[in-house]
């Protein structure tokens, strides 16, 4: 039998395009666009195309801990801690937030804070802060494409109760919201990890220290999930 040629192709799962890898070589494949992907063999056999079974490959979001293992992310939360105390004064206080990117272009990440908006509101009384999720444009990927700017992860704040009135406000639990829209429900819906500085103690009461132990608090799923 004379095989003449021979050409490596890949596809998304849940497409039917297929694109050259390679074509007449060993085929060592490195991606830097995340989804789950099919490879297959193409060769010439004599007059006739002849096709290998299709094997499957996963590339997946990075998981928290590589996520925080990144020092400007860490660093940027630690910023945004300073900046929620500095901002909690006996009249008004507020959340701080961003949404951590990995540009899979070149393997770094950052923190947009420029996808975040919060309230201000009364010490003690509920506030909200908002993601704008702007997501990859997934219409423009392909799996040969050179890599892409990805939400992978929230964060964001709570503020400290310090100031809150004891005649109005009684106590307030600390870690994320479980309600509907809250921050656990949040995270679930888009399929984002997302973390949480907070103060250490389970409640907080009027009058207690800014400078409290404070906590990261990790809610919603572990890792992006696949599109």
């Amino acid at each position: 039998i004379d095989f003449t040629d021979h050409e490596i192709e890949i596809r998304f799962q849940d497409e039917t395009r297929w694109y050259s890898l390679a074509t007449n070589e060993i085929c060592e494949w490195t991606t830097r666009i995340a989804g789950d992907f099919y490879l297959r063999a193409k060769a010439k056999v004599e007059d006739c195309t002849v096709y290998s079974l299709p094997q499957s490959a996963k590339v997946q979001f990075p998981t928290r801990e590589e996520i925080l293992s990144d020092a400007g992310i860490t660093n940027a939360m630690e910023e945004a801690w300073q900046q929620t105390l500095e901002a909690s004064t006996t009249n008004s206080y507020r959340e701080f937030g961003f949404m951590i990117y990995l540009n899979t272009a070149d393997g770094t990440y950052s923190a947009n804070t420029s996808v975040y908006t919060a309230s201000t509101g009364v010490p003690g009384s509920q506030v909200q802060g908002t993601f704008w999720f702007n997501w990859e444009n997934s219409d423009e990927l392909s799996p040969l494409s050179s890599g892409a700017n990805y939400p992978v992860a929230l964060f964001h704040t709570h503020p400290p109760f310090t100031f809150a009135d004891p005649l109005v406000y009684e106590s307030r639990d600390t870690g994320a919201s479980t309600g509907t829209d809250e921050d656990v429900d949040m995270a679930n819906k888009n399929g984002l990890p997302g973390f949480l500085y907070d103060y250490s103690a389970p409640v907080l009461y009027p009058g207690h220290l800014e400078e409290d132990d404070y906590n990261r608090y990790d809610y919603g799923p572990s890792r992006r999930i696949l599109p």
